[in-house]
């Protein structure tokens, strides 16, 4: 790494050796190698030292036994950190010890999850930011505390490691957070079920105010799951908290008895998930269809999930697939095609579009949404409609 004694030769390496970062800490990577190349080399000289005696004129035995003897307390001695522990710092520049013993809250949570043999998932909250994470009790790295001692099938993304989840199947994940921080409760349980998630671990034991993080508050994380429709405590061990949903377990096999259609995108999937009955599903289709139409004019409709308003355009567009989540309107410069505020005032005349705006509409009796057109779309007279995601 960029420790001595050739700090500034390694970074140079970093900065210009494609790959050269895998060795950012050598040890974990090619330790191994380093252990099996010091076997043999150590073996090759006892043993060369020992023909070496053996061809030697006059009588050895003694001097070859001690030889023997010697280069055996050499093996035993030589990694001598081992058996003292200092091959584990307790001092590291900018780090905590590298000495931790896990908590027993920890392991009192493990085996109570652990006695329970029924199936479903266990989430850990809050989310990590990062796949490294700080500790109250004094550990600093890979967050894999839960996984390796809980039986169970955990559910704990890692930000930034080797491996990541599906993208669906994270972002109903990271729904479930948000879900609870934003006070949306009734999607929460929907969520859980869709992932067949039936456990949550509401932790307490993350150290907060450190820069350039930032994860959820465990505080209010624990107040929302209190007030989740079908959630219950099930026991606190320490600075943890367990949460069952329904009655603690999940079916490994799930039937639902309608299936929908459903954006591709999979954080809009995961918005449609945590609106839906429990026995519902839905299909996410393969590409996006893009912005495609409408509703009948008339007066302002606001619903749950959707508002809809009169404006003076037909969206009639030929299904591009979106690669960003706006559209620019086509550049030509047209007079104003939606109600504005300053509309039919005294003196006032509706003001045109700049060739780059977004078609919006406010009018007074809703909020003011605004309709993403593609540029491929003709324009009459019917009203614009615009889904508003969870």
């Amino acid at each position: 790494g960029l420790q001595p004694p050739f700090p500034e030769f390694n970074l140079f390496l970093y900065n210009h050796v494609p790959g050269f970062w895998l060795f950012r800490e050598p040890m974990s990577k090619l330790g191994q190698l380093l252990v099996i190349f010091f076997a043999i080399l150590l073996a090759i000289l006892v043993q060369g030292v020992l023909e070496s005696l053996r061809r030697a004129p006059g009588p050895w035995p003694v001097l070859r036994t001690a030889t023997a003897l010697g280069a055996t307390a050499a093996v035993i001695l030589y990694p001598y950190p081992l058996w003292t522990g200092a091959v584990i710092p307790d001092v590291r520049p900018q780090q905590p010890s590298a000495h931790v013993r896990v908590p027993a809250f920890w392991h009192d949570m493990a085996d109570q999850l652990n006695e329970d043999t029924r199936p479903g998932k266990v989430l850990v909250l809050p989310l990590d930011d990062y796949y490294q994470m700080p500790t109250t009790w004094g550990f600093s790295g890979v967050d894999s505390v839960a996984n390796l001692l809980i039986t169970h099938p955990v559910v704990q993304p890692k930000p930034d490691g080797y491996f990541s989840e599906a993208p669906a199947f994270g972002a109903e994940v990271r729904a479930v957070q948000t879900a609870l921080l934003t006070g949306d409760l009734q999607a929460v349980p929907r969520l859980l079920h869709a992932t067949q998630i039936s456990r949550v671990i509401v932790r307490h034991d993350l150290l907060v105010g450190l820069p350039n993080r930032s994860f959820a508050d465990g505080a209010l994380l624990s107040a929302a799951m209190a007030e989740v429709p079908g959630v219950s405590k099930a026991a606190t061990h320490g600075q943890l908290e367990l949460w069952h949903v329904g009655d603690g377990s999940a079916p490994t096999v799930t039937t639902y008895g309608r299936l929908l259609d459903s954006p591709a995108r999979a954080t809009a999937s995961a918005a449609t998930v945590g609106t839906l009955p429990t026995d519902q599903a839905i299909v996410p289709r393969a590409t996006d269809p893009g912005v495609t139409a409408v509703s009948d004019p008339g007066a302002v409709q606001v619903t749950d999930d959707t508002v809809v308003w009169p404006a003076s355009v037909r969206i009639a567009c030929s299904r591009p697939p979106i690669s960003s989540p706006r559209w620019r309107r086509a550049k030509r410069r047209r007079r104003s095609i939606c109600p504005r505020q300053d509309a039919g005032r005294s003196g006032s005349a509706p003001r045109p579009h700049p060739p780059s705006s977004r078609l919006c509409a406010r009018p007074p009796q809703a909020p003011s949404w605004c309709c993403t057109i593609p540029p491929s779309c003709r324009w009459t007279g019917v009203a614009c409609r615009h889904a508003r995601t969870r």
